[in-house]
Formats: structure tokens, C-alpha cells, sequence
């Protein structure tokens, strides 16, 4: 992933050029001149051959914005209360490639999340960590066997958590991993994702080893997470979740998280670009 800052005679934006993923993502965004942001960033995409443009809208600029996006072809995918400092995010994404707006798991999906929330009772929590088991905060040092469960679990994944440099690197700056243990042995980790700025979480990358999954171990990882969003108050938690994974969707909607949309064809996993199911929480 590249970061790359832009400027027009009415804009000034940071962009995140991801061709792991083939999509490009607005992360800051300043001026009056959304037709000119719109038409570099699909000129931008173009040339770096990019399937997929999103951009996180504050609902403080909505009114203006959104008409502008929509009648350049964005469409709203879902929402995030509270991200950018209290304020939502209408989450807009455009199609650079029209066919990655397409998915034959639509009809699965929806199943799929009907049957997570015919639970009426939200917020109730799996089974206490098993009493053979241990989680903490992983640090620098827990970063090869970090590597090594991923390794183990995905054959390919959105972000380059195969590489222990980087991981070491973002659990300096804005990046908590937590893990559980038997005998010594990582057998799940996740993290939470911080944007300091404006003060919200991405509660991702869970991995559960699969002679260790039906435990909860996702949920008691996720939990721990919380209270450092709390510790270090962080009031908005969102997750972007695999749409076809029901136990990832029920963890989370058992854990009070509220569904919010689906980012379609967004993430490249396992070989595959799959729908993200947007889920969050306010703490």
C-alpha cells in the first residue's frame, strides 16, 4: 500500500494506493472541489489499473458531497456511526471495473446474516476463556509466530500481515494484537487498527487455528480489544467482516456490534475478492 497526497486548484486529499486489493481509498480529503477529487481519483485509478474507488463522507459534508458522488457513479455501501470524531461516514465506492460490482453470494449472504440476527437477544457473550488457555497482548517479540498463524490460516490476506517487519512496525505507531495461548503456542490472535485522529477503531484480522475454533476464542480476543479502546478512549469500533463467514457475523452481533451495510468484491482473501459486511459499536 502506497499513501500518496494529491492537490487540485480546489482540493487538497490523501489517497492509499492498494494493489494488493485493487481499490483506492480516500483517507483525507480538503476543499470545496469534489468534481475535480472525483475526476483525479478516477484518473489516478486508471492509470494505476484499480478495480474500486472508496470514500468515507462525514455526514458534516454529506449534503453537499453525496449528490456530487452520485452523479459520478458512487454508490452508498454502508455506514459507520460516529468515525470520523462522533460524526457517521457514508461509505461511497465506485467501480472503476463494473463487473467487480457484481456478485453471484448476494442471496447466501442475506441468509446467511438473517439467521445471525433471528437471535433477538444481542450482547450475549460465548463461553468464559477455557481455563487451559491464556491471553495477553502480543508485543514485537510474538511477531514471527504472529506471521506464522496467518501463514497458516489464509493464503492470501488484504494487508501485508506476512511480513514481520511490518507488523512490528504498526504495533509501534497505532496497532494492538492480542493472542491466546496453549502451552506457549499461539493458537488465535486480532487486532485493533486505532485512527487517532479521529478517534475510531477497525477491530480485524482474527484467526483461530481450526483444531482450536468452537471455543469463543474470537469473542474473548475481541472483548480484551475493547477494554484498550476504552483505556485508551476510543469510542467507535467497527469491524469489516467476510459476508459468507457465519461465525465471524455472530461473534460480532453477539457482541452488541450493529450490521451497518456490505463493501462489495472489496477485500482479495484466500485467492478471492469477497463482500466485506460492515458491522460497529459505540463503547
Amino acid at each position: 500500500m502506497t499513501e500518496k497526497k494529491i492537490e487540485g486548484s480546489s482540493f487538497r486529499a490523501t489517497v492509499t494506493i492498494d494493489s494488493r486489493n485493487s481499490r483506492l481509498k480516500v483517507q483525507s480529503f480538503e476543499g470545496p472541489g469534489y468534481q475535480e477529487m472525483i475526476d483525479t481519483c478516477k484518473s489516478l485509478a486508471e492509470e494505476e489499473k484499480l478495480g474500486k474507488i472508496i470514500w468515507y463522507l462525514s455526514t458534516e459534508a454529506a449534503p453537499a458531497g453525496t449528490e456530487i458522488l452520485q452523479q459520478a457513479g458512487f454508490i452508498q455501501e454502508g455506514k459507520i456511526p460516529g468515525f470520523f470524531k462522533g460524526q457517521d461516514a457514508l461509505c461511497n465506492a465506485y467501480f472503476v471495473d463494473p463487473d467487480r460490482a457484481q456478485s453471484a453470494y448476494f442471496e447466501e449472504e442475506q441468509k446467511i446474516l438473517d439467521q445471525v440476527r433471528a437471535d433477538k437477544v444481542p450482547g450475549k457473550t460465548e463461553a468464559p476463556l477455557p481455563a487451559n488457555l491464556t491471553i495477553r497482548t502480543l508485543e514485537e517479540e510474538d511477531a514471527k509466530s504472529l506471521v506464522s498463524l496467518y501463514k497458516a490460516i489464509f493464503e492470501s490476506y488484504p494487508s501485508p500481515l506476512f511480513d514481520i517487519t511490518y507488523i512490528k512496525q504498526i504495533m509501534r505507531t497505532h496497532v494492538y494484537f492480542m493472542g491466546v495461548f496453549e502451552k506457549g503456542h499461539l493458537i488465535a490472535a486480532g487486532s485493533a487498527e486505532m485512527d487517532l485522529t479521529n478517534r475510531n477503531a477497525e477491530m480485524t484480522d482474527l484467526a483461530t487455528r481450526p483444531e482450536a475454533r468452537g471455543q469463543g476464542l474470537g469473542t474473548s480476543i475481541l472483548q480484551a480489544l475493547e477494554e484498550k479502546m476504552i483505556a485508551r478512549q476510543i469510542p467507535c469500533l467497527y469491524s469489516l467482516v467476510r459476508a459468507g463467514v457465519p461465525s465471524a457475523n455472530r461473534g460480532l452481533y453477539k457482541l452488541g456490534y450493529h450490521y451497518q451495510g456490505k463493501h462489495i468484491n472489496n477485500c482479495h482473501i484466500d485467492g478471492n475478492y469477497e463482500n466485506m459486511n460492515i458491522w460497529s459499536k459505540k463503547l
